[in-house]
């Protein structure tokens, strides 16, 4: 059995022993990111709701078998249903009479669980050597291509949808707080090219990111190039007037005051991105359908008060 390689983050790319793999549809992919990434064991029913919400019953289980049997067959994979053997560890989905899970002992690599091991040390803002833990910040960073899933739409399955959605905007919250962490270590540590670069990509991924484009300005001034600073903060502002009506922060102005009033490279004390309460978010909501609709909920309407104000 091979290993599968599950890149998630970004447009979604699958691969099975070193080979590609495609998928006969959208929900075949669905299916296996929403195992990979939920972990624990889910229901068929739940599974069936979620993503044949509009079939019923008869047709909603056979359209499930019909995706597990092409699964099982992309992925090489013995059709073991029912029996004890399918928690050999070559088996990377667990298929139950009743239930579904991804297995966890099997040979795979996901990106997703890169990113959330960077997360988890760029948290720790004063605990051990940075050093220790430059290498996994910068596969994180590395590893996030742009949003979770992307390019993926079920529009017959809302709640599926619900959950893209969150899971999105929690992961791009964990790559903004590994972009924040690596350029602010390779800052201190004197690495401005290598902060740019990791800053420059971070721009790139969060164009919305007042934080970024600031940390962009600050590095270009560093690095004595004050016309690409300048140019940073003109882009800034533009982006935010485009997309959020909105005029960059009182800080951000200042900061392009003194950069504009400088002769000399200004080495501003590096800014850190405030934590963000999604960044406490502890995902799977399994079984917590309440608390899901709620944050679902709670995201949308926040997403269309900010639309209104713009």
């Amino acid at each position: 059995m091979g290993r599968l390689i599950l890149r998630l983050l970004g447009t979604p790319e699958v691969s099975h022993a070193e080979q590609p793999l495609t998928f006969q549809t959208r929900k075949v992919l669905a299916l296996l990111a929403y195992l990979a990434v939920e972990q624990g064991v889910h229901s068929r029913d739940k599974i069936t709701a979620l993503l044949w919400p509009e079939s019923d019953e008869e047709r909603g289980k056979a359209s499930l078998r019909r995706a597990l049997a092409y699964l099982r067959e992309s992925l090489d994979e013995p059709s073991h249903e029912g029996s004890r053997r399918v928690s050999l560890p070559s088996t990377h989905v667990l298929i139950e009479h009743h239930s579904l899970s991804f297995n966890l002992a099997s040979d795979f690599k996901g990106d997703t669980q890169t990113l959330q091991t960077a997360f988890t040390l760029a948290r720790r803002r004063s605990s051990g050597d940075p050093r220790t833990h430059l290498v996994h910040l910068q596969m994180g960073a590395s590893c996030y291509r742009g949003n979770f899933l992307d390019g993926l739409s079920l529009p017959d399955a809302p709640d599926f949808e619900d959950w893209l959605l969150l899971q999105r905007e929690s992961w791009r919250r964990q790559a903004n707080t590994v972009f924040d962490r690596l350029s602010q270590w390779q800052t201190d540590a004197g690495e401005l090219e290598n902060a740019l670069e990791t800053t420059t990509r971070w721009v790139e991924h969060d164009l919305l990111n007042e934080m970024a484009h600031t940390r962009l300005m600050q590095l270009h001034s560093a690095l004595g190039d004050r016309p690409a600073a300048l140019q940073a903060f003109e882009r800034c502002r533009a982006v935010l007037e485009r997309e959020l009506s909105v005029e960059p922060s009182l800080e951000t102005m200042m900061l392009a005051e003194r950069i504009r009033s400088q002769t000399s490279p200004v080495r501003e004390p590096v800014m850190h991105e405030a934590p963000s309460p999604l960044e406490a978010w502890e995902f799977p909501l399994t079984g917590r359908a309440a608390e899901h609709r709620a944050l679902v909920t709670a995201f949308q309407t926040m997403l269309q008060g900010r639309m209104q104000v713009a």
